[in-house]
């Protein structure tokens, strides 16, 4: 049964925010830059300290093989090197590719159709490999669940009670 439900605000919205932020302030400027470096966060603070936590800092609260920071930073880091050898032309098409996929309601009302990454592969596969490991665990535990995301996007657990007080 499809229902309407109640939406609730709440700090885990701030992921999108920063995951615009890396798209259009650090991908899309990556030929700008020499090289992926800390100060290209520099406009946005809070991300900032999350790259700093997760990358240069050393994690000694992660005691499992993966330390899920590193591979997050490392994912940006590898589709920025990426970004920096792309054509104007093709900075464009993923520029409207990343708007046309967030644009939820119009997707949702059939208006637009999303770009899938089996497309993406024919734009540039290893892009396409990057792209997807970084989105395909980006809302699990192993990532936002961690103290560095936690501290200003809240836990998702949380979240969902939220919602599921809310919408009953």
């Amino acid at each position: 049964m499809l229902f309407p439900y109640k939406y609730i605000t709440h700090d885990i919205e701030l992921m999108q925010s920063y995951m615009d932020y890396i798209f259009n302030k650090v991908w899309l400027k990556a030929k700008e830059f020499d090289e992926f470096e800390l100060s290209l966060f520099n406009g946005n603070k809070d991300l900032q300290e999350i790259i700093r936590a997760f990358y240069y800092l050393p994690d000694n609260t992660d005691n499992k093989k993966t330390n899920w920071g590193k591979y997050f930073v490392e994912r940006v880091k590898n589709i920025f090197d990426f970004f920096q050898v792309l054509d104007n032309n093709q900075l464009e098409q993923l520029k409207y590719w990343y708007e046309t996929n967030n644009k939820i309601e119009e997707l949702c009302n059939g208006e637009n159709s999303p770009i899938m990454y089996k497309e993406l592969k024919f734009f540039h596969k290893e892009l396409s490999n990057e792209i997807q490991k970084l989105y395909a665990n980006l809302y699990s535990q192993k990532i936002i669940g961690r103290e560095a995301f936690r501290t200003t996007i809240g836990k998702l657990d949380k979240h969902y009670k939220d919602f599921m007080k809310e919408n009953t």
